[in-house]
This record gives structure tokens, C-alpha cells and sequence, in this order.
């Protein structure tokens, strides 16, 4: 049974998201339980990303929040489905992917969305726009007075705990007032 499990959640991933390529699962029984784990891998550019399927997670309100407005949906719903946005014109919806395809598209509209581990993979427009410009960088002078503090902030961000990071960025969240993403 978990293996027709597993091929059916894994055609649906692969399906809906075909650039993460290969993917996987795996099982664990859940003896407290009584039932199985899924933990499902799956990667892309070399990053790879674990989900769990568990107990936990089913029984979790926000999963059961969402239970309740597919149920909810589905009565409301029925076929033929229209869908209208803005001043585009009335079109038929084929199902639940679609819309959820045609939702995700609506939120990514004018997006462009990159990811860096460090200014060393920007190009060089990029990093003029970021931090090279002169006009837009500032350079602060540290002071030997403060140069424990700024060992300890830095320690914070860039060191190997995440926990100390996580912290001081909710924090300082709310003082920010330019922030280059």
C-alpha cells in the first residue's frame, strides 16, 4: 500500500514540478503510532529538499485547516469551472491543478526571483546595483572600543549556529530600513 502511495504522490510531484528531477522516498515505521513515515527527497541545481509525511503532520491544524476548505471547495465547486481576473475574459478551468497553477502564476506576475550564497556568484551589474556602486554603499569605521561587539554581531550572522542568527534577525526585523534582497 505505500508503495501505490508513493507512486501516486510521486507522479503528481513530478508532474506539477518536472524541474525538480529526480525524486524520491523512503519509509519509517512510526511505532509509536502505529503507522508509517514518508520522507520524500527531491532536488534541484543541486539542492536537495526533505519533506515528511507524518503523524505530526497530519494531525497538525494547519493540515487540517486545509482539509477543511478543499471539502469545502469541492462543494461549492463543480464542473464546468470559470475563472475571470481583471479585465481578462471569462475562461473554463480544466481542475483543481489548474487552478492551482493559474494561482501560482498570478503570485510570480513580475517576479524574478534568483538565490545567492554570496556576492562571489552575482554578476557584475548585479553587484554594482548591491554593493560596488559608490553612491549607494556605506562604509562604517569600526573602533577598537567596539570591536568586541562587532566580533560578537558578526560571530552571530555568519558563524555555523543558526539559532543566534534566527534570533537577532527577529529582533532587529523591525529596524531595518533598507533592505537589498
Amino acid at each position: 500500500k505505500l508503495e501505490l502511495i508513493e507512486a501516486k504522490v510521486m507522479a503528481k510531484v513530478t508532474r506539477r514540478y518536472p524541474e525538480l528531477g529526480q525524486a524520491g522516498a523512503d519509509y519509517k515505521q512510526d511505532v509509536e503510532h502505529g503507522t508509517w513515515e514518508m520522507f520524500f527527497q527531491a532536488g534541484q541545481a543541486g539542492v536537495r529538499r526533505h519533506t515528511t509525511i507524518s503523524v505530526d503532520l497530519l494531525r497538525s491544524v494547519e493540515f487540517n485547516e486545509l482539509k477543511r476548505i478543499t471539502a469545502e471547495l469541492r462543494t461549492t465547486l463543480t464542473d464546468p469551472m470559470m475563472i475571470k481576473h481583471a479585465d481578462e475574459a471569462e475562461a473554463p478551468i480544466a481542475g483543481w491543478e489548474e487552478i492551482s497553477l493559474l494561482i501560482e502564476a498570478l503570485g510570480r506576475k513580475g517576479l524574478q526571483i534568483q538565490r545567492y550564497k554570496g556576492l562571489g556568484e552575482m554578476n557584475a551589474e548585479q553587484l554594482w546595483e548591491t554593493t560596488m556602486d559608490p553612491t549607494k554603499r556605506n562604509l562604517l569605521r569600526v573602533k577598537i572600543e567596539e570591536m568586541e561587539e562587532a566580533d560578537g554581531i558578526f560571530t552571530k550572522l555568519m558563524g555555523d549556529l543558526v539559532e543566534p542568527r534566527r534570533l537577532f534577525i527577529e529582533e532587529n526585523a523591525l529596524n531595518v530600513r533598507n533592505l537589498d534582497i
